[in-house]
């Protein structure tokens, strides 16, 4: 189920049962597997793969470029497994030189 106000690129992956909320924005180069939901005004970036069955609340961004003024455009990824429980306005920036991983069946607040 996909509300209507959502956006989603032509080159994100969605798994079965997915659901996104309205506002959200799923970026091209995402992936997102079966059962999970993303709510409202969601930001989904480039490169980053949710696994299955992962509740994120309103308005989280994952995704981002990291918060490090020597940043120059690297490719950057963020992984994350299943079960998880993301609570609304979380961020998760991927990191320099390396990929941002969270396990699963984590709540993150």
């Amino acid at each position: 189920m996909i509300h209507p106000t959502a956006i989603i690129d032509k080159g994100a992956v969605l798994g079965k049962k997915v659901k996104i909320g309205p506002y959200a924005n799923i970026e091209d180069g995402t992936e997102i597997l079966d059962v999970t939901e993303i709510g409202q005004g969601c930001i989904i970036k480039k490169g980053t793969k949710i696994g299955c069955s992962c509740k994120i609340y309103e308005y989280a961004s994952i995704g981002n470029p990291p918060q490090d003024i020597n940043y120059k455009g690297e490719e950057i990824n963020v992984q994350i497994g299943n079960g998880n429980i993301i609570k609304e306005f979380v961020t998760i920036h991927g990191g320099k030189g390396s990929d941002t991983i969270i396990g699963d069946n984590n709540f993150l607040m």
